[in-house]
Order: C-alpha cells, then structure tokens, then sequence
C-alpha cells in the first residue's frame, strides 16, 4: 500500500466540497444514525448541473447538521418509491419527503 497515496486521499476526503456517493445499505445506515439527511438520487442520464448546484449549498446544509448524500443505486431509490430521476428527499427522523420542485419536465 502506498502511504503518500492515501494521506492524499484523506486529505481530498476531508477538504473536498463533494457530496458523498452512498450504495442502498449505506444509505439505511447514514439515515438511522443522524436525524436529517438529504439525498440526491440520481442515474447516469441526470443533469450534471443538478449536482453541481447542490454541491454549493453542501457546506452550508452541513453547519445546520444536515447530512448531504448522493446515490445512483437504483434499489435505494425503489425502495423509497421514486419513480422519477433525478429526485432530491429530505429524511427527518427517518422519515422520507420528497423535493417537489425536482420534476423529469425540469430536467
């Protein structure tokens, strides 16, 4: 294993203003523990402007202690009843609200 590469990682991880890319268990996981996390579920033909705009707003959801997340997993989104991608939902206290403004015609 190289070491210089993976302090690089580490620090990446803990510099970058990315939103982190969860599978479905993960997701479970992230969304038991804290009581608010927001989620963009998405698939290869979404937007990449979408994510972009949300990374921006990422630290600052983060100082109001909300967890920002990103999946592809299409057995999350299934599991969650999302039909449409991209779709951003709020969980609070585990339970799911779905961003109404986030419609396929706006995408």
């Amino acid at each position: 294993m190289n070491e210089e590469a993976v302090l690089e990682w580490l620090v990446h991880q803990m510099s970058s203003d990315e939103i982190e890319e969860v599978t479905d268990k993960l997701l479970d996981s992230m969304v038991k523990k804290h009581s608010q996390v927001a989620v963009l579920f998405y698939d290869a033909s979404s937007d990449g402007a979408i994510l972009h705009e949300l990374e921006k707003i990422d630290d600052e959801a983060d100082q109001q202690g909300i967890i920002f997340l990103k999946t592809s997993d299409l057995a999350a989104a299934e599991k969650f009843g999302i039909e449409y991608l991209p779709a951003l939902v709020f969980f609070y206290e585990g339970m799911p609200n779905v961003y109404p403004g986030m419609t396929s015609s706006e995408t």
